[in-house]
Parts: structure tokens; C-alpha cells; sequence
């Protein structure tokens, strides 16, 4: 964290940011947690797992406002890119496909302009709006999703997938 604290760009949105998430999510959320977003929005799972939903869509909020934010800043974007992930995660989980439709294909828009075409976080974006489509009941693409994370997964992961019979 004190690397990224000490960037003289964007060290201090950075520490922004994560204090705001922080400050949002600080009654149910220990502090030593809130210093890695994965880990935060696991714990945004476990809330949801446990009936407290509308804390875990607040907190599910709170990220998406710190991805808006981050997303203004390249070096944030790569820092933050397995955030949009999440977030995607969390919405289809909430059921709220639509919004997580339209977070993903932003999102992903964003991270093809700034990672690399083997980044694994583009795909997660990638495997999670494919399955936003199938929640939607949109099929077609749905397949063309599937056809193009097939085609990614070879790419990324190599021979690997020979292993696996795909």
C-alpha cells in the first residue's frame, strides 16, 4: 500500500478513495479489510449470504462510485481493474442485470483501451458479462461470448486448455 501511497500522480486519490470505501462500508467491514478491494467486496458476498442485503448492495454501490472515480485515471484503472470485476459479480448475484450490464460493457470498453489483450481481469469483465447476457436471456450472444472467451482462453492460458478436454 505505501507504494501506491507514495505515487506522486495519484497517490492521494488513491488514499481517497479507499477511504471513502472505508467510511461507507466502516460499520460492518473491519478496516485492515478495506485495504484490499478484493477482499472487501468478498466480504460483500458473505453479507449477502447472510440476509443483509441491503448492506451488501450499499457497499456494491459505494464500489461503483470508486470505480467511476478511478476510471478518470489510467494508472488507477490498471490498479483498480480487478474491481469492475467484482462489481459485476456482485450485481448478477443482486440480481440486477441490467445495471450490471451496462457497468461491464463500460468497464470493459475501458480496460481494452488500457490492459494488456492477455490480462486475466479483462477476461474475468469478459466471463461475467457473458453471464449477465444468459441471465438476460440473450442467447445469441450469450454463444458469441462464449465463442470469443474460448478463443481468449487459448490465447491467455496456452496448451492449458488441451488439459482440460476443451
Amino acid at each position: 500500500m505505501d507504494h501506491i501511497s507514495l505515487d506522486k500522480e495519484h497517490g492521494a486519490l488513491t488514499n481517497r478513495i479507499l477511504n471513502m470505501i472505508a467510511y461507507l462500508g466502516a460499520d460492518k467491514i473491519p478496516t485492515n479489510t478495506l485495504l484490499n478491494l478484493e477482499e472487501t467486496l468478498e466480504r460483500v458476498v458473505e453479507l449477502n449470504n447472510n440476509d443483509w442485503g441491503s448492506e451488501a448492495a450499499s457497499v456494491v454501490d459505494h464500489a461503483i462510485i470508486a470505480w467511476n472515480y478511478a476510471a478518470k485515471y489510467v494508472n488507477l484503472i490498471k490498479c483498480f481493474s480487478s474491481l469492475s470485476s467484482y462489481v459485476i459479480q456482485q450485481l448478477i448475484d443482486l440480481q440486477r442485470f441490467s445495471e450490471a450490464n451496462s457497468f461491464g460493457t463500460s468497464a470493459l470498453q475501458l480496460l481494452r483501451l488500457h490492459l494488456t489483450p492477455d490480462d486475466k481481469n479483462l477476461f474475468g469483465v469478459e466471463y461475467h458479462l457473458s453471464e449477465v447476457h444468459f441471465e438476460q436471456a440473450k442467447y445469441d450472444q450469450c454463444l458469441d461470448d462464449f465463442k470469443h472467451l474460448l478463443n481468449r482462453s487459448k490465447y491467455i492460458f496456452g496448451d492449458l486448455h488441451k488439459q482440460v478436454g476443451i
